[in-house]
Formats: structure tokens, sequence, C-alpha cells
């Protein structure tokens, strides 16, 4: 089976979704539209690229320029769809590339597949006033992958198809997200992602304070960037604790971070399965994380981590927090447990979950 996708993600993440598809044996080739090369080199792909005309991080790159290569993509998914005839033309993300799969696919009378995140789900599908278009659409593309069952069933509740919605996990390259060794063991807690408003990263951050009291040494790391930073600078420095939180910024190597830290924390008010809590576990960090989205599909309290209902008291973050810091042996027993996600989110294992999809494709 022939498939073009379009997407626009940082390399890394973009070879974590597309990977397992491509391990599928009943896919003939993937033809990969994006705004540059992401360079994966295997007999079944091939790339239609434009150069963007600015190199930085995406996190750099200016609003209007960001604006103008997505549209640039649809016309290149566009043409290229017309030129090569995939048999499906699919998508990663619902908005804007959701749109654009609708369109395209419909235009060439071309079956169409789209992967939806947890904001997709959470926001789009289920919230935002224009949800009831977004629905209307998804009704009409013909195949849905979604995180986690939970998920399905509420497609399910809104009058989809059963036999349309399937659970595709989101998957981790677990040779790159392994633990490294020799690295200083100086990182008590971290949280890796972008530091965005509904991440309320600032509840971790109050929690610290309390963490301070009994282990005046212990370091918080903050890995990621977004427009919340410079409010969580200032409530830092605001509760005396800005010496043991660091700042890290955006990092392309976040496993040198994960490495050298103990605990994960991610008490943000919605997500899907977060794939930052995967990469975290796989590194063999005891996560503490809100019962949100697929979350609980994952996290079994006192298990392989810890569960926290939303919206997260901080108080009980700390006390988490301070539990894992001050029993050994339940530390290394969530840790253990929490390890076994490997066994389920790499790229093998996920690769078997498209074979229900490929079934229902060739219908």
């Amino acid at each position: 089976m022939n498939i073009l996708v379009l997407l626009r993600l940082i390399p890394v993440k973009a070879r974590d979704y597309l990977w397992p598809l491509i391990q599928y044996p009943e896919l003939t080739h993937l033809t990969i539209v994006r705004h540059e090369p992401l360079g994966i080199q295997h007999p079944k792909v091939s790339e239609v690229n434009f150069k963007a005309a600015e190199a930085q991080h995406s996190t750099q790159v200016r609003p209007l320029q960001r604006v103008l290569n997505i549209f640039r993509i649809f016309g290149l998914g566009f043409r290229t769809t017309r030129t090569t005839q995939p048999d499906v033309v699919y998508g990663i993300f619902m908005i804007p590339y959701g749109l654009f799969v609708f369109v395209i696919g419909k235009w060439f009378r071309k079956k169409t597949m789209l992967t939806l995140i947890g904001t997709d789900f959470n926001k789009d599908v289920l919230e935002r006033p224009w949800r009831k278009f977004w629905q209307w659409m998804l009704k009409r593309i013909d195949i849905i992958t979604i995180f986690d069952e939970t998920a399905r069933q509420k497609f399910i509740n809104l009058g989809f198809d059963p036999h349309r919605i399937f659970v595709v996990p989101h998957a981790i390259d677990m040779q790159r997200y392994t633990r490294r060794e020799g690295l200083p063991q100086d990182i008590d807690v971290i949280y890796t992602g972008h530091l965005w408003p509904l991440k309320e990263i600032w509840r971790t951050v109050t929690a610290w304070k309390t963490v301070l009291e009994h282990h005046p040494d212990a370091r918080l790391a903050l890995v990621g960037d977004g427009s919340a930073r410079a409010d969580l600078e200032n409530l830092a420095r605001d509760l005396g604790v800005s010496e043991n939180v660091t700042f890290v910024g955006w990092s392309d190597d976040p496993v040198s971070w994960l490495s050298r830290a103990r605990i994960f924390v991610n008490v943000s008010n919605q997500e899907g399965v977060p794939t930052a809590m995967l990469e975290a576990m796989a590194c063999g960090l005891v996560p503490i994380v809100t019962a949100v989205g697929g979350v609980p599909s994952v996290i079994q309290d006192g298990v392989n981590g810890y569960l926290l209902e939303n919206p997260a008291d901080p108080a009980l973050i700390a006390r988490r927090i301070l539990h894992l810091m001050n029993d050994q042996a339940t530390f290394e027993r969530l840790r253990d447990e929490a390890l076994k996600i490997r066994d389920f989110y790499g790229y093998q294992a996920v690769s078997q979950a498209w074979g229900a999809v490929f079934q229902q494709l060739r219908k």
C-alpha cells in the first residue's frame, strides 16, 4: 500500500511516529511531504521537501514564516498527490493537517487517514467552539488513529463508526531513550516538554519549596521552553527556590538530562499519552503525573508511578516526591515497573498495531 504523509514535526518526533508504520510489511511505499528532509534511509521511503526560509530550530522560526511553511506543505502535498497517485493520504495532527488531508483526499478521491494527539482530541474535538465542524470533518475521514482506548470510546460515544477508529500508541525509540551510564546523578526531579500554561508547571515549582525544607540541596530541572517560562522564573525567585531550579531551555538531547535524574513530574491539566512521560520511564525515571487523558492507561498508582487528581495539589506533589526521595526500596520497585513500558512502546511493538488499520484500508 502506497501512502503519502503530510507532517511538520521536529526530526526526532517525526521518526517516532513514522518508523512503526515503515516497518509494517504491507506498506509498499511512504512519501513524506515536509518542509525539509528527515533523512530516513529506507527503500520504502521517499521525501518531497522545500527548504524552509529560516534554518533555526522550529521554536525560533518567526510566526509568519511558520504559517507560510505550513501552507507550502499543503501546496506541495496537493501537487505530489496528483503526480504520485498514492492509495492513502495521511496526516499527523488535526490542525491544519487533518483539514489538508480532508481536502486533498476528497479532491483526488483517495482514502484518508489521520493521527490525533492529546491536544487535538481534548481541545479541538471536545471543547473548542469549532468542535462541531471538526467532528463533522473527522466523520468523513476514512481512518482515525488515537492514542488510547478511552479516547477511542469517547469518539464512539460521539457517534463515530467504531470500525474506523483505531488505537495506535505513540512509539518511542528505545535505542535513543536508554539511560546513559557515567553521568552525574545530580537532578532529583525533572520536567521535559513545552513550558506552556496548560502544563501547570507552577504547581511543581510551588511544591519545590516544601521539598527544599526537607532536602535543602535537592535539584529540579525544567527542560524546555515556552510562553510560561518568564512567569515560572519569577515564581521560583519569589518563592526563594531559584538557586535549586535549573531552567535548561530547549534541548535536542533530552536523554542526557533524563539520565541525570530520578523522578519525572508532569502535572498538566490535559494530555493524550505524553511521549515525554514514556521517554522518562524508558530512561528509568519514576513518574508523578496527573490522571488526565490517556495517562491512566499507562500508569497504575503506586505500581509504576503515582497518579494525582487534576488539578494537582502542590502539597501532594511534594509528599510524593519526598516519599520517593526518602524511601529507596519504593523508588526501586516503581522504577523497575516503569521500565517495563519498553516492551510495549518500542517501534516493533507499535508496528504490530498497524495491522488492524491496514485490514480496514483494504476494504
